[in-house]
């Protein structure tokens, strides 16, 4: 559930030191908080497939997915096989 935010949030003024830039600012925060109602959602459904005994079974094939998956990634919904392209 790593967020990795690539846009710029801050510049160099003409002195050479750092100042914020708002517009970029905010699209950092848009960014972080959009990750993390996904992370949230998927943890949400996660908790919904434990509930109802489908956590831990892949979604395509009906397989159980691996518990190193699992405990890498405690949301995952594909087995190895049926994540691969």
């Amino acid at each position: 559930m790593a967020v990795h935010l690539t846009a710029s949030t801050s510049r160099r003024s003409a002195s050479g030191s750092l100042r914020s830039v708002p517009g970029e600012r905010d699209e950092a925060r848009r960014a972080l908080l959009d990750a993390v109602e996904a992370d949230l959602r998927a943890v949400e459904d996660a908790l919904v497939r434990l509930d109802d005994g489908r956590y831990g079974r892949c979604d395509v094939c009906g397989q159980a997915i691996a518990d190193e998956v699992l405990a890498a990634e405690p949301t995952a919904r594909r087995c190895a096989s049926c994540t691969e392209p």
